[in-house]
């Protein structure tokens, strides 16, 4: 009963949470010049085998500056679900990967949710990404 309970508290919070727009930002801001270079993927649809069908594009370091640039100033919204139309992955010099995914809104960590200052930037970026 008491874990039942516990579920119930923990579940009505993040609603609150969610509800609430705090001010406490879960961002991990990025550093361009750790930056080694990226990735951004379409995700298309499955395919029979149950596995997700993308299709990659390369980001120039113009384009990645500027995504480094609109995450680092974009605004927290809340916890949010969504599936993703797009992935943008940012590869370090030190060999770590940070993922981000996209559908209007844009994640990081969890299901904390952020807004970019332009609502079409990111579609465009997908226009103007190289084709690998």
């Amino acid at each position: 009963m008491t874990k039942l309970i516990t579920f119930i508290l923990l579940s009505h919070s993040i609603l609150f949470f969610s509800q609430t727009k705090s001010k406490v930002s879960h961002m991990t801001t990025i550093d361009f010049v750790l930056v080694d270079h990226a990735d951004m993927n379409k995700y298309t649809g499955p395919i029979p085998d149950s596995t997700i069908r993308t299709i990659r594009r390369q980001l120039s370091l113009e384009q990645i500056k500027k995504f480094v640039d609109e995450w680092n100033k974009a605004n927290y919204i809340g916890v949010c679900k969504f599936k993703p139309k797009y992935r943008i992955d940012l590869y370090f010099k030190d060999g770590t990967k940070r993922i981000f995914e996209i559908n209007g809104s844009i994640k990081e960590t969890r299901n904390y949710c952020y807004d970019l200052q332009d609502k079409k930037y990111l579609q465009d970026l997908w226009k103007d990404a190289k084709t690998n």
